[in-house]
């Protein structure tokens, strides 16, 4: 009877929101795997492990209803990233290339899959979404300033969004980096947009996107990108106590005198450990011109960052906020997600929001003698 119910007010919430659909994905994958694949739609978190399917010789198969297009979301339970894709016509056919990683952390035994969407076929929204991140990546790879590739990505999704007002791929791609995940907002690294240029595009939309997770992701970029202004270049870095593996406690204050790089990271945050291994050759040219790190991890868990740090033996200050993300610094600065970066000069005031290894190479260059 439960279960009737509960399908009863999902398709009368499908019939409000928009025109159900039924839809299929045939998938395959390839490499290292679990035996069971999940997915969930828009940002419906609470049910992230209600629809999933069984792994047979490397194939999968999903039949769903939803208003199309809808935004899907594959993992693998427990212990793995979360790639996503767009869903807009009756049969959609990817391709996933997985791993398994068994080395354990801080005592946990489940293997993480770390998993790639190679290809996808029959979805229209992500074939534009896929060409518009080729395009991207190869101005993020140019030694452009900032401030141009910011322009350029300003005026190649302008027209995309005037032709389509009406399109949630022209949300999703205003949001770039920022994703709302359930009740949390993540904005990861230097966002490619100004604040006002977001308040430009976002006036194009048409108003029947008010209601979709994209308008819901849009607002609270704005809300962030708006207490971004904290840190602007200039503005002095707000000085929090932290503590060290020992328990000692450090106020950031006392790094002042150098050219200080505030790396927030955690533990179970791959793209942070990634960045931090690119960071020690970078650390090593740049030491002798007064360059140091503050790395500051926001885990809760305070045994499993110690165990890591134990493990990297990176050459650099750790230390740990013990309130994660609701301490002083994630607080100040509306840090909702990792990694998070903040370069400062001598005088312990802002520089910059580096978010690649090439961008604060770049920085450092123009910084240090």
């Amino acid at each position: 009877m439960k279960q009737i119910v509960m399908t009863i007010i999902a398709l009368l919430f499908l019939t409000l929101s928009g025109e159900a659909t039924t839809f299929e994905i045939f998938g395959t994958i390839h490499g290292e795997y679990k035996n069971r694949i999940y997915f969930f739609m828009d940002n419906d978190l609470d049910h992230k492990d209600s629809i999933s399917a069984p792994i047979e010789d490397g194939k999968f198969y999903f039949k769903e209803n939803a208003a199309l297009p809808v935004l899907c979301r594959f993992h693998f339970g427990e212990n793995t990233n979360i790639q996503e894709i767009y869903i807009d016509g009756d049969k959609t056919y990817i391709e996933l290339s997985s791993a398994l990683s068994g080395k354990t952390t801080g005592g946990n035994s489940i293997p993480r899959t770390n998993f790639t969407i190679v290809s996808v076929k029959g979805s229209k929204a992500q074939d534009e979404i896929t060409a518009f991140n080729r395009w991207k990546t190869d101005i993020d790879s140019s030694n452009k300033p900032q401030s141009l590739k910011n322009e350029a990505y300003f005026e190649k999704i302008k027209p995309i969004t005037e032709q389509d007002p009406k399109s949630k791929v022209s949300a999703y791609l205003i949001a770039g980096k920022g994703y709302l995940m359930g009740k949390a907002f993540m904005l990861m690294g230097e966002f490619p947009l100004q604040y006002t240029q977001i308040e430009e595009l976002k006036s194009i939309l048409d108003t029947s996107l008010h209601t979709t997770y994209e308008w819901e992701n849009l607002m609270r970029l704005e809300t962030t990108l708006a207490l971004r202004r904290k840190y602007k270049p200039g503005d002095p870095f707000h000085n929090v106590i932290l503590y060290t593996a020992e328990g000692d406690s450090v106020n950031t204050a006392m790094f002042q005198g150098k050219i200080i790089l505030i790396d927030c990271w955690a533990s179970w945050c791959l793209p942070c450990r990634q960045f931090n291994h690119d960071l020690l050759s970078l650390y090593k040219k740049y030491k002798s011109k007064n360059l140091t790190v503050v790395a500051i991890s926001l885990d809760e868990n305070e045994n499993t960052w110690k165990a890591v740090v134990k493990e990297d033996k990176y050459p650099w200050f750790q230390l740990i906020d013990k309130l994660s993300f609701n301490g002083d610094l994630a607080r100040f600065y509306d840090i909702r997600g990792v990694p998070f970066r903040i370069l400062l000069n001598e005088q312990g005031k802002i520089i910059a929001t580096p978010s690649t290894i090439g961008e604060l190479d770049h920085m450092l260059m123009n910084t240090l003698p």
